[in-house]
């Protein structure tokens, strides 16, 4: 069966090897995030995150964290540059079945989002 790291990974392999346009880090960073974000939003206990909550609270943050000021060139080097590549990654985990999609839960939300103004916020608030 293999640990959840392994299976991630090759799920990774599937989405890759039919979507090649991002780069594997995205997939994996989009994984830490969901899990800083649940902590985030729902202090351990277990619920589901929208798709804001993992951008605003997961995504930038860790990225922040991680990489500071060099966060968004990380972000373009994987390819990501708006909120619909974004979407993007996430539809692939959901039709991979890597993660779940909550029925009223919309995708397209992240169309509307501004990478590069939600890292300079976060980045001027450090």
């Amino acid at each position: 069966m293999g640990t959840l790291s392994e299976r991630f990974e090759k799920r990774v392999d599937e989405i890759l090897a039919q979507y090649p346009d991002y780069r594997r880090g995205i997939y994996r960073h989009v994984f830490r995030s969901l899990e800083k974000a649940g902590r985030r939003v729902s202090a351990g206990a277990v619920r589901c995150v929208s798709v804001t909550d993992l951008v605003k609270d997961g995504l930038v943050p860790l990225a922040v964290e991680n990489w500071g000021i060099l966060a968004p060139a990380v972000f373009r080097f994987w390819g990501i540059e708006t909120g619909a590549d974004l979407r993007k990654v996430l539809e692939r985990l959901v039709r991979f079945k890597v993660f779940k999609q909550d029925a009223d839960e919309r995708l397209e939300a992240l169309d509307a989002i501004d990478l590069k103004e939600i890292f300079l916020e976060r980045l001027k608030n450090r």
